[in-house]
Parts: C-alpha cells; sequence; structure tokens
C-alpha cells in the first residue's frame, strides 16, 4: 500500500510533466551474449530450486547499491545501443562481465571512458584491462577475509563462506581499494575518468544468507561490500544533485523543465532530507513542491532545500525555467 500511495502522489506530476531523458547519471548495461559466455552456473534445493549466474547478479546489486547511496536513479540499456550514448548524458557505464561481449561495444565503451565518462565492472574485464589496470593470471583465487588496504572503508571486514567467491586478476596500474588473497576491488585513474573493477561477485561474498534475502543487497549482502558498492556509486556520480537521505530521481521534462524526486524508503521513521543543486543546473526560480520545503543556501556553490519527509512519502520538485 505505501508504494501504491507515493505512485498516486506523484502521477499527477508525471502526466503534466512527462519525462524526456535522465539527467547525467549512470547507465546500468545489459548484454545476453556476457550470461551466454559466462557458464560457472550455481545450481542449489531440492523441492525449490534456485538456479543462479553470477553474471546476471552482478549489475543489479550494484544499481540497488547505488540507489541506498542516494545516487540518481539511471537507466538500463543493451550493449548493442551503447553507440547511441555520448559522455554528457551519461557519467558511469556499470559492466557485467566482459567476456563474450563484442568488439564493437569494447571499442565504444574504451571511446567513453576517453571522454570522461567512469567504468565499473565486476569479475571480467576481457579486453579492457589497461583501462582497469589489472592483469589476467589465468588462475582462480578464492578470498577467505575481505578487508582494507587503506584507507578505504576501514572500520569494516568480511570472511567470505562461498568457495565460488573467486577472482583470477591481479593489479598491473590501479590502486587496490579492498584485498584478501587476492585483490578484491581496484581503482584505476585515467585522464579523464577512472575505473573500478570488482574482481569477485561483490554479492557471493555472504551467499549463506542467500535464502532469507529480500532483495538485491538488503540482509543477505555484506555489510563490507554494500558499502563499496555505494562508495564508488557516489564518488562516480556527476548528476549534479545531492541528497542527504532517501532515493533520488531527476530527470529533464518534455515540456523543458527539470523534475526531482526523493523517497523516503523508511516503513517506519520520518526523516529529514537535504537536496543540493549544483549552481547552473536549475534556474534561480522557485520550485513547484508538492511539501513544504525551506531553501537553506542560493549562491555561487548552488542551490540547498530541507524538507521532512513522513514514512515512504515523496518529495516532488519542478524547476520551470522561464
Amino acid at each position: 500500500r505505501p508504494w501504491y500511495e507515493s505512485l498516486l502522489e506523484i502521477w499527477p506530476t508525471v502526466l503534466e510533466h512527462p519525462a524526456d531523458r535522465p539527467l547525467r547519471s549512470a547507465a546500468f548495461v545489459y548484454s545476453e551474449s556476457s550470461w551466454r559466455a559466462h557458464r560457472e552456473h550455481i545450481v542449489e534445493g531440492d523441492l525449490i530450486i534456485d538456479v543462479r549466474n553470477t553474471a546476471a547478479d552482478d549489475v543489479p546489486f550494484l544499481y540497488e547499491a547505488s540507489r541506498r547511496a542516494g545516487v540518481c536513479a539511471g537507466f538500463q540499456l543493451k550493449d548493442s545501443e551503447l553507440d547511441k550514448l555520448t559522455a554528457d548524458q551519461v557519467d558511469t557505464l556499470v559492466l557485467p562481465p566482459l567476456k563474450g561481449m563484442s568488439a564493437k561495444a569494447l571499442k565504444r565503451i574504451r571511446a567513453l571512458h576517453r571522454q570522461g565518462v567512469n567504468l565499473v565492472a565486476c569479475e571480467d574485464v576481457t579486453g579492457l584491462e589497461d583501462l582497469f589496470g589489472v592483469r589476467d593470471t589465468g588462475v582462480m583465487h578464492t578470498v577467505t577475509e575481505v578487508k582494507s588496504a587503506g584507507g578505504f572503508c576501514p572500520d569494516l571486514k568480511e570472511y567470505c563462506d562461498d568457495e565460488r567467491c573467486r577472482g583470477r586478476y591481479e593489479a598491473d596500474g590501479a590502486e587496490v581499494l579492498l584485498k584478501a588473497e587476492i585483490p578484491v576491488l581496484t581503482l584505476k585513474r585515467n585522464a579523464k575518468a577512472s575505473a573500478a573493477f570488482f574482481n569477485v561477485p561483490p554479492h557471493l561474498v555472504k551467499a549463506c544468507r542467500l535464502h532469507t534475502r529480500v532483495g538485491y543487497g538488503k540482509n543477505n549482502i555484506s555489510p563490507l561490500m554494500e558499502k563499496a558498492a555505494r562508495e564508488i556509486m557516489r564518488r562516480f556520480s556527476d548528476t549534479g544533485i545531492e541528497v542527504s537521505d532517501g532515493e533520488l530521481i531527476a530527470c529533464r521534462t518534455k515540456d523543458g523543465a527539470i523534475l526531482i524526486a526523493v523517497l523516503n524508503t523508511d516503513m517506519d521513521r520520518e526523516k529529514t532530507v537535504e537536496v543540493r543543486i549544483r549552481r547552473g543546473l536549475v534556474p534561480e526560480t522557485a520550485p513547484e513542491v508538492n511539501r513544504a520545503v525551506a531553501e537553506l543556501e542560493s549562491g555561487r556553490h548552488g542551490r540547498k532545500f530541507r524538507t521532512a519527509l513522513p514514512p515512504h512519502e515523496v518529495l516532488v520538485m519542478v524547476f520551470r525555467r522561464s
């Protein structure tokens, strides 16, 4: 019911200001070729059979982590559509394992990265090892204890209890952020953008919890991997809008406005939410809103608004250009 009520609340705005395209945000890439090339399937259960392909779970895991990080909801696209993207439309490409993807797709990923688009990938970066700063050793290593290699997520560590949580790459120019028997998460800073690589399936680090899960990245996922994924997606985001809490959607509308929606996903608690908008992104006029909003700042650093969001309520802001 709360989800339905939130939908009803925003629906008149959707009808009045139909979306045209998202603001610059992440693109979550789907590739059937990647799925087919990834042959290690996990089959569990007796009466109820659970069949999983980690190549199909990597990108959804990162999407869910990005939503909880307050990063603007991006969009999904097929790898065959990459040539239609431009660098001003997307700040980050979230990629499935690259093995099996076409040479044309890899060439386009390389070109977008050269133009300033960040990359996030998991498990396999065949053909783009230089961008990620890693080298394929050809030997799979199972990880047991994952921990920080420096100042990244230094307060957490995780014991991996699934022997299928394996990787085969070593760092070759990339910074190691999380480590175990092998690098678990690496970061390579290139000329105009960065490339982050999860050497193992991040959602398998605590696989024993999979059968009690509600959804990706919730009760079943390692807190360390969840936090690492959120931090990477937050660092790479260049939408120009930040929220202190809640889930963010922001887009340009067909009538030339900018629409911002923030949802309080907590079922029980009211939250105070601040929305910071980069200078120049929206006009200086007052937005149309669906609830009381206080503007705290307006100046050379941009604009900042604050509101109180009851459980499962949504804030809608529409900025019209005169």
